[in-house]
């Protein structure tokens, strides 16, 4: 399964554009995790201290400094966008590294343990050390 260098190329601007989309969707539903917390703090503090008046307990505010004010639709395409190209990213390089007969048994099964465990960051290291160096040789590679 030997790619163009164009091919390579795109694959890689796809992986990586996950790191912004991801940022920007998770970010976006920030009064969301807002509100979860600060509704968590209420049963925590009834939880804890049934006494105290959880409404007198300050705000909780989480990444104040990450707030976007996002529109809600744009944040829920950001998402439903992200979760689409990072499924279709992982299934691309699971097939990949399967139908890879340069890799073999134990090293497959180390590589699948990595793209799925270290998700964008796996999938990155995996195109560099597999996906860019595929069909070079090894005099291309610089060990020969």
């Amino acid at each position: 399964m030997i790619m163009k260098k164009s091919g390579k190329i795109i694959l890689l601007i796809s992986t990586i554009s996950m790191f912004p989309i991801s940022f920007l969707s998770f970010f976006s539903f920030y009064p969301v995790l807002n509100r979860i917390f600060n509704n968590l703090k209420f049963f925590i503090v009834r939880l804890l201290d049934p006494n105290i008046d959880p409404y007198a307990v300050p705000s909780i505010e989480i990444f104040p400094f990450f707030n976007l004010h996002l529109p809600p639709l744009l944040g829920i395409g950001l998402f439903i966008i992200g979760s689409m190209l990072g499924w279709f990213l992982m299934a691309f390089y699971i097939v990949h590294l399967v139908k890879n007969r340069r890799i073999k048994g134990e090293d497959k099964m180390l590589w699948l343990i990595v793209l799925i465990l270290g998700n964008i960051f796996g999938m990155v290291i995996y195109w560099f050390l597999r996906v860019w160096k595929e069909g070079k040789s090894k005099k291309e590679m610089g060990s020969g």
